[in-house]
């Protein structure tokens, strides 16, 4: 089998390389270390084209596949990782379990800023009692009229301390098959959102604090019985998530080889060293 890129593919990958070149290459160690959410790389990345890639054209994205959406996260970490962060959270995860399955009136009211880089959205799956384990949940969703009532908290839910709408894990009734998702806005009455805390990246979090708090049926994504479609999202987030990783690293392994090729010791480039040597043979 053949992996390499085909020739259209090479000219997406460098025509991003040349824009992060440009809009992003300065900064990027500051752009690191700075908790908040980069919401100006956030914009930039709309205009050019790389948020929503793989989403319908009709809603704002740009109806591409999924392997342009991972071209396009190495492409930019090759220059500043923290900017392909925002590629990332622009393709996988909630905004792409979203898009999926938001009705068509959920998607016009939330994917125009989301899409534009002017909001974000945060996943509520890990709970204290529970952590990972989703079929485990205790938030729970309370038949109130036509809509829930919301009790529980969730934690490291990445984006929350910047996020606008939250897709959020609940139970409606009993076991897995009880499990589905809720929207719910920053500001909802009996919505709280926590503290800063930090995740070992450096990157922050907060926990998330539900209190009665009243889910209209226009916020409802999966009702109960929805499982299956939400958690099916997870496989297409392990191929955002792996890019991630693959990308960070080989800007790490750029860095290092070039201090290596420029950093001199006891009279010597340090990339002589036979020790440092067999380092980067092992890395490549």
């Amino acid at each position: 089998m053949d992996f390499s890129l085909s020739h259209e593919q090479k000219v997406f990958s460098e025509s991003i390389k040349k824009f992060a070149d440009k809009e992003f290459s300065s900064g990027a160690l500051k752009r690191a270390h700075t908790d908040s959410f980069p919401w100006e790389v956030a914009q930039k990345m709309s205009e050019f084209g790389l948020l929503g890639i793989t989403i319908d054209p009709k809603y704002g994205g740009l109806g591409g596949s999924l392997l342009d959406a991972i071209i396009a996260i190495q492409a930019v970490a090759s220059v500043c990782p923290r900017s392909a962060d925002v590629v990332q959270a622009g393709n996988f995860g909630a905004i792409r379990t979203f898009a999926e399955f938001a009705t068509e009136e959920q998607k016009s009211r939330f994917l125009p800023q989301l899409l534009a880089g002017r909001s974000i959205m945060s996943v509520g799956m890990t709970e204290p009692e529970a952590g990972s384990a989703v079929t485990e949940l205790r938030t729970k969703a309370v038949a109130d009229g036509d809509g829930f009532r919301v009790s529980g908290s969730k934690i490291f839910s990445t984006h929350s301390t910047d996020a606008d709408v939250f897709l959020i894990y609940v139970q409606f009734g009993h076991n897995v098959g009880g499990i589905g998702s809720v929207l719910v806005e920053r500001g909802m009455e009996g919505f709280e959102i926590g503290t800063k805390s930090r995740f070992m990246s450096g990157e922050t979090w907060s926990q998330l604090y539900f209190n009665d708090c009243y889910i209209g049926p226009e916020n409802i994504l999966l009702a109960e019985g929805g499982f299956k479609k939400q958690i099916s999202g997870f496989n297409i987030e392990r191929l955002g998530n792996a890019s991630r990783a693959l990308s960070v690293g080989r800007y790490a392994y750029n860095i290092a080889r070039e201090h290596a090729l420029t950093r001199k010791q006891f009279g010597r480039l340090i990339c002589e060293f036979q020790g440092l040597q067999w380092k980067f043979v092992e890395m490549d």
